[in-house]
Formats: C-alpha cells, sequence, structure tokens
C-alpha cells in the first residue's frame, strides 16, 4: 500500500536528538525534557552551584553547623553580644538572638555581629542577606580580615507580629576550608542564626529536698528557694502529700526574684518518708512555658528520741527544817541523748497539791 504524498504548504517536523548538555534552542517537547534533565542536576553537573545554600537541599532547607565545627572547618567566629546563662556566668552568643521581653512588635531593634578571623591566614568572605524582610543589613560587600581581626556587622531587626522569627546569614568564602581539596566538591559556606524568641515563663527549683534524720513527735524544717529566671512573673501554687507541708503554698515572683520556701516534717512513727511535691507555675499567664509543672522529691527519715538519766533518785539525806537559804544543798543530774537526733528536754514538777520544796 502506497502512502498519500505530502500535500504542497505542508512538511513534516523531523525529530533531532540534542547530546547532554547542549544548551541550544529545541523544539517544545525536547526543551521540556531538558529542563527537567537540568532540574535534576546532580554535584559535579552543569546545572549544580556548590556555592549556593541550600544547594543538596530544598530551597528553604538549611544545616546548620554549631559554632565549634564552623570554627574547625572555616577558621571563622561569628559571635554576637555576650549574654548570661541561668548560673550568671557570661558567655559567648552564637550569631544574633533577640530574646524574648526585649522586643515588641512595630519597634526596630539592632545588634552587632562580630567576625573575626582566628586562623593565621588572610580570610576573604562575603554574606548574603536573610530571606525575610523582618531581619536587614548593610549591602554585602567583600569582607577581608587578616589574621586575628575582626569585623562589625549592624543586624536590625523589624518584627511586626508576637511570634518567633528564625532565618541565617550566609557567608561565603572565596578560598577553600581546611582539610579539603577540589575534587571534593567542599561547601565554600555557612551559615549563621538569627532569632527572634517570645517571653518565657520558667521558674527553677531543686530536684530535691532531703531533710535527713527527725525526730519522732517533733517538727523539723528545712528552708530552699524557688526562682523566677524566666522572662515574665511567674506565679507559682505548691501541692504535697502529708506528712510534708511547704510554705507558702503559693506567690507571685517578679523577673529575677526569689522566695524562701519552708519544709517542714512532723513525723510520728520511726519511719522513712519519701514523697515529690509539684508545682504549677504561670497559670492563667499567655507567655511560652517549657515546664509549666515542676516536680521535686521530698524525704526524710523519721527516729525515736532516747533519753538517759544519771540517776533514778536524788536524796538530800537529813536536812534541818527552816534552814536559811543560804544553805541550800543541791545535786546534780546528767541529762544524755543516746539517739541519733536532737532532743528536746523539759523537767515538769509532778506534785502540784503542795508549795514547791525542790527547783
Amino acid at each position: 500500500q502506497s502512502r498519500a504524498p505530502p500535500q504542497p504548504g505542508r512538511t513534516r517536523a523531523a525529530k533531532k536528538r540534542l547530546p547532554a548538555g547542549d544548551l541550544r534552542p529545541a523544539p517544545s517537547g525536547e526543551a521540556s525534557k531538558r529542563r527537567a534533565r537540568v532540574g535534576k542536576a546532580s554535584p559535579g553537573s552543569p546545572g549544580f552551584d556548590q556555592s549556593s545554600p541550600g544547594a543538596t537541599m530544598g530551597p528553604k532547607e538549611v544545616v546548620l553547623m554549631d559554632q565549634e565545627e564552623r570554627v574547625a572547618r572555616f577558621g571563622v567566629l561569628c559571635t554576637g553580644p555576650t549574654r548570661r546563662d541561668a548560673n550568671g556566668v557570661v558567655i559567648e552568643q552564637d550569631g544574633i538572638l533577640f530574646a524574648g521581653g526585649e522586643w515588641v512588635p512595630g519597634g526596630e531593634y539592632a545588634q552587632k555581629l562580630t567576625v573575626k578571623n582566628v586562623t593565621t591566614k588572610m580570610k576573604k568572605l562575603k554574606y548574603k542577606l536573610p530571606q525575610t524582610r523582618y531581619f536587614s543589613l548593610a549591602f554585602p560587600e567583600t569582607i577581608e580580615l587578616s589574621p586575628g581581626m575582626s569585623q562589625e556587622i549592624d543586624v536590625i531587626f523589624r518584627p511586626i507580629k508576637e511570634e518567633i522569627y528564625e532565618d541565617t546569614i550566609y557567608f561565603k568564602l572565596e578560598e577553600l576550608p581546611v582539610g579539603t581539596v577540589i575534587s571534593d566538591a567542599p561547601i565554600r559556606g555557612f551559615h549563621v542564626p538569627v532569632r527572634a524568641l517570645l517571653p518565657t515563663l520558667q521558674a527553677r527549683i531543686p530536684e530535691d529536698v532531703d531533710m535527713g534524720l527527725c525526730p519522732t513527735a517533733e517538727t523539723s524544717e528545712r528552708t530552699f528557694y524557688i526562682e523566677n529566671n524566666g522572662e515574665v512573673p511567674c506565679p507559682y501554687r505548691w501541692s504535697v502529700p502529708e506528712p510534708f507541708t511547704l510554705e507558702p503554698s503559693y506567690g507571685l515572683l517578679d523577673v529575677g526574684e526569689a522566695h524562701e520556701i519552708t519544709c517542714s516534717l512532723h513525723p510520728q512513727q520511726a519511719s522513712v518518708f519519701v514523697a515529690r511535691a509539684s508545682c504549677e507555675v504561670g497559670k492563667g499567664v499567655n507567655a511560652i512555658k517549657p515546664q509549666p509543672i515542676l516536680e521535686m522529691k521530698l524525704s526524710a527519715v523519721g527516729k525515736y528520741v532516747h533519753i538517759e538519766v544519771s540517776d533514778t533518785r536524788v536524796d538530800f539525806g537529813d536536812v534541818l527544817a527552816g534552814s536559811p537559804i543560804t544553805e541550800e544543798l543541791t545535786r546534780e543530774i546528767v541529762v544524755s541523748n543516746r539517739s541519733v537526733v536532737h532532743a528536746r528536754v523539759e523537767v515538769i514538777r509532778v506534785e502540784r497539791d503542795r508549795e514547791p520544796v525542790f527547783a
């Protein structure tokens, strides 16, 4: 069967194959296939940029190295203003952090990021602006740092809502990182975190309070402190099982304030007492609460008191009636505590139907 000859004015499009990596114009069908092929570029292929942030990840996915790893790999230390930790120790801040309670929506806040060369070689690097519009920096220019030198970069924060903000500043180095060669397809830059956090409500209490050995039928006390180490006022309320008691059982702590709490125990028998006290913090307060319920272990051992006297009978012998007071006779009795706990001793006169003769 013969094919019909082509009609005048109409020609059949010839299929044309393009070599890999060819970027010349191609028919629509081939162009779409080639674009798909370039979009799946792998390290080492023409369409893969190893120096760009997130090159091996999604466009918004970022892998953050900790400060120690960045310094070891790139020889550059990036720190923000110094801060004090919960124990009052001054620490270097990794990157930029606008802590909760230091900012409100609608304001403008600034911190300085210090970039320091901690190696013995010259460093040339350039930063990329954060992706979000809430953090801004000056127009990026190449930074040249001699060994031991540093440069400060102003980071401006303009929040519009009361929420957590997180971003990064990407630094690209012109030379290879320490310990890499060209064939290793090295990472030529690193990310420095830039964050703004909400105020947190939190308190700190001891993990346990051990009252040790306690005498029975007596009240033993031990004190400790509850401290507000958050950024907003902190209400608290204790809940503790018997026979332990905590006073005050509730209160309100201002930021940085501490209250002294007294733990009391009045055991009636010699036994081991163990309980867990819970403290609810921040009830009714709209804030981030890392630990809304704090728990603490209470322990004590009740012990009986054992008292001994040196004599069971005190005999003054024959005494002349009506003798002057200057001739009073005395006898000494030694009272000893043979137990492992303290003891309170009180001497009480038994006979009350006559005038006292002994004192």
